[in-house]
This record gives C-alpha cells, structure tokens and sequence, in this order.
C-alpha cells in the first residue's frame, strides 16, 4: 500500500491500493521414509544453482477428515526449496523422523 497527501490538507494521508505481497515462505513436513529422496534431491538442485530444473509449480491440497473430499487447493508457482531439514536422530523419540522443507515461491493461487 502506499500512502499520499492531497490537495490543501497536507497532514492526513490517504491510502492508496497498490502492488501486493505474498505472505511468508510455504514450510511442508512430513514423515520420512526409508530410500525415498524426492525432497532432498530437489532441494540439492537448487543448492548446485539448477534454477530451470528447479523452480516448478506445485499444489497444496487439503482434505476433508476422511481424506475422500478436497475442500482447498493452492497452487505455488516458480516454487524452489529455500531449506530443508533432515530428521532428527533422536533414540528416545521412538519411531517417528520428520524431514521439513521451506519452499519459496513467486505467486500463490487458490484455484478451490
């Protein structure tokens, strides 16, 4: 948004709509899974600068609890991983490993 002054008032602004923003970075987890790479080597690529084979468009969507209806679904264009995060290696968290990954993208669009 951008503010300017008018006419013979010059101590109040007005706002006036402008260009927008797009909100902060997508951060996805999920649990990791044995001899499954798709994250990591996607996040590799954009680590060695392979923008072209990088950056892709990619879609978020939610489901219902019976996981049968989607109810929304985003779509995140020219997305590239910022940071990924591998599993913590702790014993004494049984056997539940979480991989992150921070995707950064261009434009989001909600298409449902």
């Amino acid at each position: 948004m951008t503010r300017y002054r008018e006419g013979p008032d010059p101590e109040y602004e007005f706002p006036l709509a402008g260009g927008t923003t797009e909100g902060a970075d997508l951060v996805m987890e999920r649990g990791a899974k044995q001899g499954e790479k798709m994250l990591w080597d996607w996040r590799e690529k954009a680590r060695q600068g392979k923008l072209d084979e990088t950056r892709k468009t990619i879609a978020v969507v939610v489901y219902d609890s019976t996981g049968n209806q989607s109810l929304l679904r985003f779509e995140f264009q020219k997305a590239w991983p910022r940071s990924y995060s591998p599993p913590t290696l702790d014993a004494q968290a049984g056997n539940t490993a979480t991989e992150e990954l921070t995707i950064a993208y261009d434009r989001m669009k909600r298409t449902m």
